[in-house]
């Protein structure tokens, strides 16, 4: 399932300049007169704000290892070019230029993007506090318009500020303290459950920290600490499945399955009022068996759901060998490129957590050797689209029905209570 301009800046005022004294702006705070330097893949090198105060002005904290990031630049490419001189976007990161440069020039979606950077920022970064990428602040009429989530970085969100200087959207407030390496319990500071050997945490989502997941050992090995954040219900649940790749083998047995999934994913409100954070630690011995069914009885006590594991006949998709291969109709070379059976079925397989669930596809070929079979992205969820441009492999996709471990996941059953 689980989105950088980089500007040394000179500032009018000593006290702003001294990069100690930089104090963290909020909205509706002034933006300091100041200037823009050290910009590139623009026609100057530098430029004071004040001479871009009648326009919007976007900042776009980036990074070249932030694939998120990247993938926003057609986006900022296509705003810029519907409202031109109206807005103004830097893209702000603190790596040196060279990186920048060299990022420009050998990755594909940043080939011929026209925006400016502002690279080796020592000022905005302290003024506009962040650690995770991308983060976006609204600038208009000298003033903290927005700082938000790219989401938000829409024609909408333009559109008003263009009329108006104010504009009412959720704050991106990064936890820029938080340490892995200390329990999610700690970094909230808030008690945890013991249940036996193993401790279990469940929370709504939390703010300043993006969707993730990690592992942590114990010093000494003996206990394995798992943290997941800001995931959907999915998510979490998927290892108390207790077996690997359970991705779209989850029957929902529930009145209101909006809670687990969605037409629209991404959309800020959903994530905001179905995503949770989950916790647990437990013996390091204890295999995935255990782990799981020790989470199933977890979740069953602390949520209103009932979970259970069992073989269900359900319909499925099946793969097999064709008699015969039409490879002299296969002339795609276009999508992604498969070389073996089994990483092409765990695609078709992969479950976008919040997503609605994707059919199941069981690979029942036996084929082990490599391939070179190109499937179009859009269509990897769509078995009778694929079951056609498979045929052309030798391979046959077919609808069918097979028993299957399958995690159900039921409305817990309120007991009925008479009163005397």
């Amino acid at each position: 399932m689980k989105m950088f301009i980089m500007v040394v800046a000179f500032l009018c005022l000593a006290e702003v300049c001294c990069a100690q004294s930089v104090r963290p702006l909020k909205v509706g705070d002034r933006f300091p007169e100041m200037i823009f330097t050290n910009v590139i893949n623009a026609s100057y090198s530098s430029v004071p704000y004040n001479k871009l105060k009648d326009k919007v002005v976007v900042l776009d904290f980036f990074s070249t290892w932030c694939s998120s990031c990247l993938a926003l630049f057609p986006h900022l490419d296509s705003l810029k070019a519907k409202y031109g001189e109206k807005l103004e976007i830097f893209i702000v990161t603190r790596e040196p230029r060279e990186k920048v440069e060299k990022m420009l020039k050998t990755k594909a979606i940043a080939k011929g993007f026209k925006l400016p950077f502002i690279v080796e920022d020592t000022v905005l970064r302290k003024l506009f506090p962040n650690k995770y990428l991308p983060h976006e602040v609204f600038i208009k009429g000298g003033t903290v318009a927005a700082i938000t989530y790219p989401e938000f970085l829409n024609d909408s969100s333009i559109d008003i500020l263009l009329k108006e200087n104010e504009i009412d959207l959720p704050v991106k407030k990064d936890r820029v303290h938080y340490d892995f390496d200390q329990s999610l319990v700690k970094n909230l500071e808030v008690n945890s459950t013991e249940i036996g050997m193993g401790q279990f945490f469940l929370s709504k989502a939390i703010t300043g920290v993006p969707a993730m997941g990690y592992v942590r050992e114990s010093k000494d090995k003996s206990f394995t600490r798992y943290t997941k954040v800001n995931r959907t219900l999915l998510e979490l649940l998927e290892k108390a499945a207790g077996f690997l790749n359970v991705d779209n083998r989850i029957v929902l047995e529930v009145k209101d399955s909006s809670k687990f999934v969605t037409t629209d994913a991404l959309a800020y409100a959903w994530r905001t009022a179905n995503t949770y954070c989950l916790e647990y630690i437990v013996p390091t011995a204890w295999s995935d068996n255990k782990i799981g069914k020790w989470l199933l009885r977890q979740f069953s006590v602390f949520t209103d759901y009932e979970l259970s594991v069992e073989n269900r006949l359900v319909d499925c998709w099946v793969l097999t060998k064709a008699n015969k291969a039409d490879t002299a109709e296969v002339r795609s070379r276009e999508g992604l490129l498969y070389r073996s059976i089994e990483g092409m079925v765990a695609s078709m397989n992969s479950q976008l957590f919040g997503n609605l669930i994707v059919p199941i596809v069981l690979d029942e070929t036996g084929d082990s050797s490599t391939v070179h079979i190109n499937l179009k992205r859009e269509n990897i969820h769509n078995p009778v689209v694929l079951s056609g441009v498979l045929r052309k492999y030798g391979y046959e996709l077919k609808p069918a029905k097979r028993k299957i471990r399958m995690l159900i996941i039921r409305d817990k059953l309120k007991p009925n209570i008479t009163a005397y």
